[in-house]
């Protein structure tokens, strides 16, 4: 069958990550112009997730399966894990707010 014949429409699909993640659904798409070929979906995200940010652009190189009533797209994953640095413990500390004894002199001279 043509895809035309199946009826098929992206418009309100469930998008999941790989973990099983609800990420959204589908919003509007972009094409491109030469071949109409989706380059580009948009997603609307659940209500809580929406506080952060409403909507979510996917690339088409993030998709990994389309099926008939979902879309499946790569789980965002953290590149590499910063290491963590010793802090230098800092033994003594001069609070700027606190008045510091003012040293008396040795000796007074009254006339």
């Amino acid at each position: 069958k043509e895809i035309y014949d199946i009826n098929f429409t992206l418009k309100d699909k469930l998008v999941i990550d790989e973990k099983n993640k609800k990420i959204g659904k589908v919003i509007g798409y972009t094409l491109a112009a030469g071949n109409f070929i989706i380059q580009q979906l948009r997603i609307r995200r659940p209500f809580l997730k929406s506080f952060g940010d409403t909507e979510l652009l996917i690339h088409r190189s993030q998709i990994i399966k389309v099926t008939d009533d979902k879309i499946v797209v790569k789980s965002a994953t953290v590149s590499h894990i910063a290491e963590k640095t010793p802090i230098p413990q800092i033994n003594s500390y001069e609070n700027p707010f606190r008045k510091q004894p003012r040293p008396q002199p040795e000796s007074t001279k009254v006339d």
